[in-house]
């Protein structure tokens, strides 16, 4: 403009534009605080949300901000707010905190009644834990404690012998490429006893004839005869005993029989018996018994014998 003293430079006269030299990504979980950097070579840095024009987000070597999506964002050295244009790129990587789905509770019926069961969790809990969640991003660990699972330490080895019963096992779901990125759960495991059911020898019957004939090999009969026998010395209040016409009922726990029971085959009938748990009914025994039932016969009343005495000696 005229009237303004006149700028002269030297041949020698040089000027330095800044430059951003360096960056550093970072990789968090969602909704945690991320810490992403940069150098330049003199200036300041000037953080960006595109790679040209966009918005001025930050100012500064190092940004920190809480994100739940993989973000890129754009630097540039400068001063006054005035930048070289020259933009890196600075990547904030989320990593997706899985859900650790509840899984079912385990409930087993023990094989020697020690109440102890080896238990293995894979595939079977596992899979419940991932739910549609891939098993290749994840890794899914089991713990004895919800410290240990918060930790990520002294997971349990499989196969795993339960110490108390019931147990609450905890589980860890975890990224694999950052295991801070998880979330837990628990479910129970629970051992009962499996019953024995003792066997019951032939119950015999003499047939009463309630029924109008004492021959036809049929009558009442009273099942809850065996029920002792079946138990032997197995807690009444812990198993419950009924009574079926055939194998498949016994198994299936279905078409229990009355007690008093009116024997369908003449004569001779098998009754199969079913034993079991009455805090878990598929923990159960099955046996079987004859029962039979005779003709009474009938003591028909003779004639009255009269007779004449030969020598009178009565």
């Amino acid at each position: 403009m005229p009237g303004d003293p006149i700028l002269t430079i030297s041949a020698s006269t040089s000027f330095s534009i800044p430059q951003i030299t360096g960056t550093q990504n970072d990789t968090k979980c969602a909704n945690e605080q991320l810490s992403l950097s940069a150098s330049a070579s003199g200036g300041e840095i000037y953080w960006f949300d595109a790679p040209s024009s966009g918005n001025l987000i930050f100012t500064g070597d190092t940004y920190q901000p809480i994100l739940n999506t993989t973000t890129s964002f754009w630097v540039s050295a400068g001063s006054n707010n005035c930048d070289t244009g020259l933009r890196s790129e600075v990547i904030a990587t989320i990593l997706s905190i899985p859900t650790a789905n509840t899984p079912s509770n385990i409930d087993v019926c023990d094989d020697n009644n020690d109440g102890v069961f080896d238990f293995d969790f894979d595939p079977d809990v596992t899979n419940e834990v991932l739910g549609s969640q891939l098993a290749a991003d994840f890794n899914v660990l089991y713990f004895t404690s919800q410290a240990d699972a918060d930790a990520g330490s002294n997971p349990i080895s499989l196969p795993f012998s339960n110490t108390s019963n019931a147990q609450q096992i905890f589980v860890r779901i975890e990224n694999v490429l950052n295991t801070t990125c998880y979330d837990t759960t628990s479910f129970i495991v629970e051992v009962f006893d499996t019953p024995t059911a003792n066997v019951v020898d032939t119950l015999s019957f003499c047939d009463d004839g309630i029924d109008g004939s004492l021959t036809n090999g049929q009558m009442d009969v009273d099942l809850s005869a065996a029920t002792t026998v079946v138990l032997g010395s197995q807690s009444p209040a812990d198993f419950n005993v009924t009574y079926h016409l055939n194998q498949n009922d016994a198994d299936t726990n279905t078409n229990a029989l009355p007690l008093t029971f009116y024997n369908s085959t003449p004569f001779a009938q098998t009754i199969f018996v079913r034993i079991e748990n009455v805090l878990n009914t598929d923990c159960f025994d099955t046996s079987s018994f004859v029962v039979e039932v005779f003709a009474t016969p009938t003591a028909n009343t003779p004639s009255n014998i009269d007779v004449c005495d030969d020598n009178n000696d009565g």
